[in-house]
């Protein structure tokens, strides 16, 4: 599947970390749920019953949402890339023009474009958000 392309990437250690902690959660969603229905334990078939969902579900979610998580860090750190590199090239020509710096100083607005054309063009070459959307959408459809 398309979709497992981009989420299988996720080191195993970080599934199996996010396995235990997410199946512990449910588990104690399960036991809270129990005392506020006034049992004392949690009832076995119930417990039988997430196991199974949470064994079937789980693992595919969990790299799907850790995958997707990545991704968006990977997006989001490029559209702040380009957002302050571009203030920062606005600056460097207004405090030229401002203070009448010489000439040279420009090579530092160049620079900053330049770096943002390349951030746009990695982005695009690595598709960070159609990845980023896609491994959400898929974590979400699981």
């Amino acid at each position: 599947m398309k979709h497992e392309s981009h989420c299988s990437r996720v080191p195993q250690e970080a599934v199996d970390a996010s396995l235990a902690a997410t199946r512990s959660h449910f588990q104690n969603q399960l036991a809270e749920s129990c005392q506020a229905a006034g049992q004392d334990t949690v009832c076995p078939e119930l417990d039988a019953r997430l196991t199974a969902c949470l064994d079937h579900f789980l693992p595919a979610y969990v790299r799907a949402d850790l995958s997707a998580c990545r991704h968006y860090r990977a997006y989001a750190w490029a559209s702040t890339a380009v957002f302050i590199l571009g203030a920062l090239a606005v600056i460097i020509v207004a405090t030229q023009h401002i203070f009448h710096l010489p000439h040279p100083i420009v090579i530092g607005e160049i620079a900053c474009i330049g770096m943002i054309l390349f951030i746009f063009h990695w982005g695009n070459r690595r598709r960070l958000h159609r990845t980023w959307v896609d491994c959400r959408h898929f974590a979400e459809r699981v």
